[in-house]
Order: structure tokens, then sequence, then C-alpha cells
């Protein structure tokens, strides 16, 4: 058999019991002597390399010079358009990672001595949650109302905590602030709500649908802003505590 013809039978082989990486690897090692080679396969040339300097100008310096070639085709009928098959700003766009950027700006500038992490993940979940959810991203408002919608959020929690395990007797518990600080969560909220329903009804479902997707399938059913915003609300509990206490755990 043609070394081509075994390399590509042992390709398809190690792929279908799960050892494609370590196969590539134990092949390149045992048949290449530079880190940068060439590999002729079915009448194409492909180049591999595994040189920092041509990795870094592929990926990082020079990522605008190179694209998918014939993988966006390979890929294309199970996923469509996204990261694996986008080129150019549609990559850029469908890869962004403005929050991540944003939390590990902010452990940076924080990090003298000892850093509360879940402060920063619960700012992160946030950031991430809304950005789905809503549409926006939480840091595109102004940064005195994301702090104080934060504050609030916090404190309406701890308190809805203390609540829950009262059962029956929840109502013992009401503290002054309690009515004011969920009132300006669920405003918050309704502020998203009321952006894409104007949205729908200046540019049609279909236009709005494209930047408040999630909002707007809620209306559909819902057909209730109220109940559309009550439903935000759960979800940016979960999305935001659950998924931050699972960070902090986690490290």
């Amino acid at each position: 058999m043609a070394p081509c013809l075994r390399y590509l039978q042992d390709t398809v082989r190690s792929i279908d019991v799960c050892t494609f990486l370590k196969a590539q690897c134990e092949y390149f090692q045992k048949n290449c002597l530079a880190k940068t080679y060439e590999v002729k396969l079915l009448g194409r040339v492909g180049i591999y390399t595994t040189d920092p300097v041509n990795v870094q100008a592929i990926i990082v310096s020079h990522f605008e010079d190179y694209g998918l070639g014939s993988r966006r085709e390979g890929f294309y009928p199970m996923i469509g358009e996204g990261i694996f098959t986008q080129d150019g700003e549609s990559w850029r766009h469908s890869r962004d990672e403005g929050p991540v950027d944003t939390l590990l700006a902010e452990l940076k500038s924080s990090a003298r001595g000892i850093v509360d992490l879940q402060h920063f993940f619960f700012k992160f979940t946030l950031n991430t949650t809304t950005s789905l959810i809503f549409g926006e991203p939480f840091v595109g408002l102004d940064p005195a109302e994301n702090e104080q919608f934060q504050t609030d959020f916090n404190y309406s929690g701890l308190i809805t905590a203390i609540r829950v395990h009262l059962t029956e007797w929840h109502w013992l518990y009401n503290p002054s602030n309690y009515k004011k600080s969920c009132s300006i969560g669920k405003r918050y909220a309704m502020q998203y709500v009321d952006h894409a329903l104007k949205d729908m009804n200046q540019n049609g479902t279909e236009e709005a649908s494209k930047r408040h997707h999630f909002i707007i399938d809620l209306y559909q059913e819902l057909r209730d802003p109220v109940l559309v915003r009550d439903q935000l609300m759960n979800i940016l509990m979960a999305g935001r505590d659950t998924t931050a206490c699972l960070m902090t755990r986690a490290l």
C-alpha cells in the first residue's frame, strides 16, 4: 500500500477508536526530522508545524494571512456557520472573549495578596448571562447603574435565601430595603424587555430576533411583558449564582 494511503487509513482508524491525537504525535515523531514539514496526500499539499514561532504567526501575528482551506467544507454539513467554519471578522465575532478578558484584567489589577475570586466570578457570570438572555452585555450599561444593580441583586438574593428557609413564616423577615432592592432588579430586567419589544414594533419580529432572540421568543409564547421579565429574572439568578458558585468551588 502506498505510504499516503496507509497514513490515511491509519488516520481514519485512529479517529474511529478515539486515539487520533496520540496516533498523530507518534507518527510525526517517528517519521519527521524537522519541526515544520510538508505532507502530500491525495494530490494536495499540507504543511505541518510544531515550531512555536510558526504557530504564533498563524494564530496571532499573521492570523489574517491564513484561512481554513477545505476544513470548512468538511465541517459545514454538520455544524454550519460557527468558530470551526468561519474566517476573518465572522470568526472573530463568534470567538469574542470580551467577558473573559474583562475578568482577567480585573483579577490582574486586584492581585495584591489574597483575592476573593467569588466576587469576580459573580460579576463575570452576570455579564455572560445578561449577554445571553438579554441580547446585550451587562457592561454596556452606565457604570454607576451596573454597580447599583449588583449591590441590590446581592442584597435581595441574600434576604430571599433567608426568607425561603423560614418556609411559611417568611413574612416575618421583611427588611425595609428588601422591597426596594427587588424593584430595582425587576426594573433593570424590564428595561431590556421594553427595548426588545420596541425594536420588534419598529423593525419587525425577524429583525429584532437577531438582536434579542431570547426575549422575543419568550414574548411570542407568553404575550405578557411582565411574565417575560419574571422569566428573565429566574434565569438570571440561576445563570449568575449557580455558575459563579461552581467556578469558585472548582478552584
